[in-house]
């Protein structure tokens, strides 16, 4: 099992930047590792989140020819960005920033599982 903190600073379109803390756990089974379980809760963000919660699954099946990767994803995150006026507007920068988070997400997760 692997126990990583992170900083990272994410930002969007017109909004002010966002400088964030993660706390991010991976765990491999030892006795099946071709699974792995992912969790990464958001302890802190300068604004727009209270709290994010994501979850992923990889499950490896070697006997497929070639060999896939199953990806499991589930994410939970409170914010109150969606507040206030522009409505429209505002649900349509809020989807973008979640579809960012969950590529960064995924692109962090990555390179985690990928290094030696």
């Amino acid at each position: 099992m692997t126990d990583e903190y992170y900083w990272d600073r994410q930002h969007y379109a017109s909004l002010k930047p966002i400088l964030g803390l993660t706390h991010m756990v991976t765990w491999r089974d030892p006795k099946r590792p071709d699974r792995v379980v992912v969790a990464q809760k958001q302890l802190y963000s300068s604004h727009y989140f209270f709290g994010s919660l994501a979850v992923t699954i990889f499950l490896q099946d070697p006997q497929a020819t070639p060999p896939v990767t199953y990806v499991v994803y589930a994410n939970r995150s409170r914010g109150d960005l969606m507040s206030g006026g522009f409505g429209g507007l505002k649900q349509r920068v809020a989807e973008g920033i979640v579809k960012r988070s969950a590529e960064d997400t995924l692109g962090r997760m990555k390179q985690a599982l990928e290094a030696p």
